[in-house]
């Protein structure tokens, strides 16, 4: 499941569709042009932005939409796990392909490095990624040249980042030893703490919005005023166990 948040509303894409929801409770069904195998979904800030899967090897068309529920119309053809917008400049970033992408307008594109990024965000000025290089952390004003701010002790992978209530969080999983969900939080996007959470899976997509981050696994959904030293739900099923991390 992609998780989004903008223009007051939480986006979510499963089984091929979308739904919104104001409240994160009540969803209502978003239509689209078509119907998709599979949709992944970001909001850039400017717009929400999304790759709608044909079928299960064509996952090449962009639909974009002002507000998360009005007409997504289909601007162009590429493929991509996360998306920022920033500066003037779309990054993408597209699973098992080791390269980073960047475009004025979503339709043309340019490679720009080499660089594998699991998670891709952009606020306060700048783009904030991790690769897949054990959870590094990068930053970038233009989303072309990028300098190392943060390296983990243990190896980690970071799966997305998101940005609010004046911090960055990132989430993920461990990559040795039992799995565990993993944290990092940091007030600037270049100096990091890493927290190993309870949970014995990792967590996938991370937003912020109605004054709170709200974190999913595959399993499970972790919301957290801060995303530090807070009070948790972990939701499982008809269970919900409270936490702290």
């Amino acid at each position: 499941m992609s998780l989004a948040y903008g223009a007051g509303r939480f986006v979510a894409c499963a089984d091929g569709g979308l739904s919104a929801s104001t409240d994160g409770l009540t969803w209502t069904p978003v239509p689209l042009d078509a119907r998709y195998w599979h949709i992944d979904l970001s909001c850039t800030g400017k717009e929400f932005v999304a790759t709608g899967c044909i079928t299960s090897r064509t996952c090449e068309v962009i639909l974009t939409s002002a507000d998360g529920v009005s007409r997504y119309q289909r601007v162009g053809l590429a493929a991509f796990d996360q998306v920022a917008y920033g500066n003037g400049r779309y990054v993408l970033s597209f699973g098992n392909a080791a390269w980073t992408w960047s475009s004025a307008d979503l339709t043309n594109w340019t490679t720009v490095n080499t660089l594998l990024f699991l998670a891709l965000t952009f606020d306060q000025g700048m783009f904030v990624a991790a690769d897949a290089d054990e959870g590094t952390i990068r930053t970038s004003a233009d989303g072309v040249e990028w300098t190392e701010v943060f390296h983990p002790d243990q190896p980690v992978y970071i799966s997305d980042l998101a940005y609010g209530g004046g911090r960055f969080v990132a989430v993920g999983g461990t990559n040795s030893g039992p799995r565990r969900a993993v944290v990092l939080t940091s007030g600037d996007g270049r100096q990091w703490s890493l927290q190993v959470q309870e949970e014995a899976e990792g967590l996938v997509r991370v937003v912020y919005g109605a004054g709170r981050f709200v974190a999913n696994s595959e399993a499970a959904l972790a919301v957290s005023e801060d995303g530090t030293g807070c009070r948790v739900q972990v939701l499982r099923g008809d269970e919900v166990r409270a936490r702290r991390i």
